[in-house]
């Protein structure tokens, strides 16, 4: 399984992304105690999910 607080850190990093303040990954990592290799793993894996649900909800 994955950490808890490295996938939070992952998700709120993707958010801050489409906000009007975007955070870099060093800021979230720091304040999440979480690694920025992490945080990018998880955030590929988080996309990579979302592209398969977004997929799957195509095809029904």
């Amino acid at each position: 399984g994955k950490k808890p607080m490295g996938v939070a850190a992952a998700i709120i990093y993707q958010a801050s992304q489409n906000s009007e303040t975007p955070r870099t990954q060093s800021e979230i990592c720091r304040i999440a105690n979480v690694s920025e290799v992490t945080l990018r793993g998880l955030v590929r894996i988080i996309n990579e999910t979302l592209v398969l649900l977004d997929r799957l909800e195509q095809q029904s």
